[in-house]
């Protein structure tokens, strides 16, 4: 063989010999890339170490009392199921998890740890649920029956109740027969309540005060990432013992099981694990807005949930991307309209549809004259929950009515299968002049800065010329129900018999081209009308509003294809009332406009809050149906389901505000003096998770966050794709859509403010000598204080 050819081998060997190395290191670099994705879902979220679990709070105080709650009322809140199944697992799975490890090397085994569960209040408070929590006495470490038996006296225990058997923290509860994706046979799940979204928290002065009806502060998307590791890590150790500590999943089996413990009983739990997790990858959010603590993209998860998975119809999902803070919901039952955002009025609805949003069963499959819309909803809990927070009508307006407000008990005797219910006063505790769930005193948090009075009372007068022009004079505890520009809501719909439309006022209103006659009704009830300010306006962030405005849905039926192939309906078909606009005698809108009454059906790209409307509106008639109840109205307080698609953003009293941060509708404001500030001098950067209360600036304490080193250090962070600092709290970017922390700007000149500008800056200073070195921001934040 000559030089050439033995070259010219060698040459193809050293191409060969790069060929293979090349595709050595592409498919070790695709292992590595896909073992990296299974690490980083077997990877748990690092958590904050939450004040209430640290040592730094020894006291805490539920504000229930004074919110005009007894505290059985508050506990039996808190825990009443809506009927849904939120979690992905099984209560008693969810009960016997363990906590996910640590370890990011994908198979270097777990070990079974201290047996610490998922479930441990420790835990769950670290995403920012509250745990009923109490103190052992030594009477109590010497009784044998005593949870403390045998501690140390002041060490700490979870209140149990028949509420809540197991010791969970706010906002869980049990619901019993349900189907659980990837579960063989009907289990218990475990679902949210209420409360879980509406219980507020804050610290100061080593005590944490619990707030009925306030914003929650917690993670679901770094609860849904630890329970998604902590399966994961399960599933490993089921299928692969020798990779991993085989006896988690067997440690895991035994507690589930319990005396049903066998290898058959056990190889069925695998399956089941397996199951739900498959279910789950096959049902990832899309998240282009991160939504963090205290923080929920409430509207298109309500959609995806009822449009998207109720309904298999993949055309209907939305990304999460118009995540808003949770809303304080106290005096809210007197509003014109209920919803945060404006755009439900009816009660029942706005409860119905929450639980709707929250997962609850749901048929849609069935004829519509044989249970269609049947729901696991319990609707009398929901009707309860109502109750305890609007309370009854005010004295005046019972007299103005010559009417008697029913009593609790009274209403519950209308409604067939809570006959039960009144065996059990510890169920109700309403007192005789309970005008519901009230907002917190600054009083009551004992701790708390005493206000200063003068400074108050100037800020009162600023208050009324910068703030009660969108959100109405301030609504005291007292005045909540009795205020006079309290009125009904009127509203125009097709009248149900001759006698009422020749008594009542009726025109024909032009709906869908067509003449209507209809009639104005008016609700027994008297409700405060808010307003909604144009987002043009106040100028804030639009992607909340974006969702009503522009998200369509489909909800038709396709039958112009193979049988095989045919898609159904979902069977909607209602009246609705929305707005219309109001036109003069020659048919020329006058800008303003007036409820009517439509018809609503199935349709191809629908608005989704119509839609909502009416799958929550037929879903409550079934109920109704269900239970052989009649008198609907008596339960809906004589409202009529209507709805509107606003373009803006409600303003509502301020009564209890101060409690209530992070402010504006998506939580992108730490304090109330941020607020209040001009948008450009807010921070960039705020984090989220830390409770602390700042009674100052009055909002949550942002000490570590607001320097200008600090904000680097956060921007360091988001560049690196890490939303959440070293220590595990959310770094809230307000630069990005959906986050925007722009609007309600106090930056103008007297008289000419617009595009988000409503005020002039509040930095001047006030001129009365005992109040020397305070502006009139001062002043008005020492106002709210005592609202």
């Amino acid at each position: 063989m000559d030089d050439t050819q033995v070259k010219k081998n060698r040459w193809w060997r050293w191409l060969l010999l790069l060929l293979i190395i090349i595709v050595l290191v592409v498919a070790f670099s695709l292992i590595k890339s896909k073992l990296g994705l299974v690490a980083e879902g077997l990877t748990p979220p690092k958590l904050p170490e939450i004040a209430a679990i640290t040592g730094k709070v020894d006291k805490q105080k539920f504000l229930a009392n004074e919110q005009n709650w007894q505290l059985t009322t508050a506990e039996r809140y808190h825990h009443t199921s809506q009927g849904t199944q939120t979690l992905p697992v099984p209560y008693e799975w969810f009960i016997n998890l363990p906590q996910p490890q640590q370890r990011k090397v994908l198979f270097s085994g777990w070990s079974s740890g201290e047996g610490k569960k998922f479930s441990d209040y420790t835990y769950l408070e670290r995403f920012g649920f509250i745990t009923n929590r109490a103190k052992c006495t030594e009477d109590d470490t010497k009784q044998s029956w005593h949870i403390c038996y045998g501690k140390k006296a002041g060490s700490t225990f979870v209140e149990r109740s028949k509420y809540n058997p197991d010791g969970l923290p706010i906002g869980f509860a049990k619901t019993p027969v349900q189907n659980i994706p990837g579960v063989k046979g009907k289990e218990t799940a475990i679902g949210f309540t209420c409360a879980a979204c509406h219980t507020g928290q804050l610290v100061h002065n080593n005590t944490q005060y619990v707030i009925e009806g306030g914003a929650a502060t917690t993670d679901l998307g770094q609860l849904t990432k630890a329970i998604s590791a902590t399966l994961g890590q399960l599933a490993i150790s089921a299928k692969y013992p020798i990779l991993g500590n085989g006896t988690r999943f067997d440690r895991f089996a035994r507690d589930v099981l319990g005396a049903e413990y066998s290898q058959a009983t056990k190889k069925q739990l695998s399956a089941d694990l397996i199951g739900v997790i498959e279910y789950g990858l096959k049902n990832v959010d899309i998240i282009h807005v991160t939504e963090g603590f205290s923080r929920l993209d409430a509207l298109n998860r309500i959609g995806n949930q009822v449009f998207h998975k109720e309904i298999s119809r993949l055309e209907n999902y939305a990304p999460i991307d118009a995540p808003v803070n949770y809303p304080h919901i106290w005096t809210s039952s007197w509003f014109d309209w209920v919803q945060y955002d404006g755009s439900i009025m009816q009660p029942l609805v706005r409860n119905a549809g929450e639980a709707l949003g929250v997962n609850v069963e749901l048929d849609v499959s069935s004829p519509t004259d044989e249970g269609r819309f049947s729901s696991s909803i319990p609707l009398k809990d929901l009707i309860w929950i109502e109750y305890i927070l609007s309370g009854k009508r005010s004295e005046s307006e019972e007299e103005e009515s010559g009417k008697e407000s029913k009593s609790l008990e009274e209403l519950i005797k209308t409604v067939p299968d809570l006959e039960n219910m009144n065996n059990d006063p510890d169920k109700y505790n309403v007192a005789a002049e309970n005008r519901g769930l009230l907002s917190p005193k600054w009083s009551d948090a004992a701790g708390l800065d005493s206000i200063n009075t003068d400074l108050a009372q100037k800020g009162e007068e600023l208050y009324e010329d910068y703030c009660q022009k969108c959100h109405l004079p301030p609504l005291k505890p007292e005045e909540t129900l009795a205020k006079t520009d309290y009125k009904p809501i009127e509203w125009f719909a097709t009248p149900s018999t001759k006698q009422e439309a020749e008594n009542l006022e009726c025109r024909d209103i032009l709906i869908g081209g067509e003449q209507h006659k209809q009639c104005k009704y008016f609700t027994e009830d008297k409700v405060l009308h808010l307003k909604i300010i144009p987002q043009t306006v106040i100028g804030t962030d639009p992607a909340q509003k974006n969702v009503l405005e522009q998200r369509h849905v489909n909800t038709a039926g396709i039958d112009n294809v193979p049988s095989n192939e045919t898609t159904p309906g979902v069977g909607l078909k209602s009246e609705l009332c929305t707005q219309a606009p109001v036109r003069d005698s020659e048919g020329k809108e006058t800008g303003e406009y007036e409820l009517v009454t439509i018809p609503f059906s199935d349709g191809g790209s629908e608005l989704f809050a119509l839609a909502l409307g009416s799958m929550v509106s037929q879903t409550i008639d079934a109920w109704y149906q269900n239970n052989a109840f009649e008198k609907q109205e008596t339960l809906e307080e004589s409202r009529p389901n209507c709805l509107q698609v606003t373009s803006g953003y409600r303003a509502r009293p301020l009564n209890g505000v101060w409690a209530t941060a992070p402010f504006l509708h998506n939580g992108s404001i730490a304090t109330l003096r941020d607020l209040l500030k001009p948008a450009s001098e807010r921070p960039r950067y705020v984090v989220l998770g830390n409770v602390a209360f700042d009674s100052e600036n009055v909002g949550l304490d942002q000490t570590n966050v607001r320097s200008k080193e600090n904000q680097t250090v956060l921007e360091k962070r988001l560049e690196k794709g890490q939303n959440y600092t070293k220590d595990g709290l959310f770094i809230l970017d307000t630069s990005l859509s959906g986050n925007s922390n722009q609007g309600h700007d106090f930056s103008g000149k007297q008289g000419a403010y617009a595009n988000g500008v409503i005020g002039p800056k509040l930095d001047k200073p006030l001129k009365d000598p005992k109040l020397e070195g305070y502006t009139e921001l001062d002043a008005i934040i020492e106002y709210v204080k005592t609202l």
